[in-house]
């Protein structure tokens, strides 16, 4: 039972690590291309042609989503997947009545073997409500009770 828990634990980092990996290939993709668009257009043609400061603009809005995700990445492979997590805490799964939620980064939404889950990190709202929570507490988030079923 605790092997199958670990196993599914492991799988959402597995899943989360793809994607992650994927955006972090899309956006050097795209400070490439605003780095060569930049080079090709050469020089600002006069003082009122923006478009090459655009561009540049662009590549250093891209390379600082390219450090975020490269953070992400890092913070997503420093779990330990060896646990399990008897409260709630960075590394683990937590099972509501209402939602599925994996303790780890800012992701969104992934879909599994066992339904969507949602990675949060611990910085937001809904995780301060449930941190340090146990299987069968009760907590209050937004107006609404929930009952915590699971947490490994």
């Amino acid at each position: 039972m605790n092997s199958d828990k670990l196993e599914f634990k492991k799988q959402i980092v597995d899943i989360a690590v793809i994607q992650i990996e994927q955006k972090i290939e899309f956006i050097r993709e795209s400070i490439l291309e605003a780095q060569q668009i930049a080079n090709d257009y050469g020089q600002p043609k006069d003082r009122y042609d923006g478009f090459r400061n655009q561009q540049i603009r662009k590549k250093e809005q891209l390379s600082q989503q390219l450090q975020n995700f490269m953070g992400d990445l890092i913070n997503l492979k420093k779990i330990d997947l060896s646990k399990i997590c008897k409260k709630v805490a960075l590394g683990s799964v937590v099972i509501t009545d209402t939602q599925k939620v994996f303790v780890s980064i800012s992701l969104g939404k992934i879909e599994t073997k066992m339904g969507d889950f949602f990675l949060i990190s611990p910085a937001v709202p809904f995780y301060r409500a449930i941190a340090g929570k146990k299987i069968g507490d009760s907590v209050v988030f937004n107006g609404n009770s929930l009952i915590i079923r699971d947490v490994f």
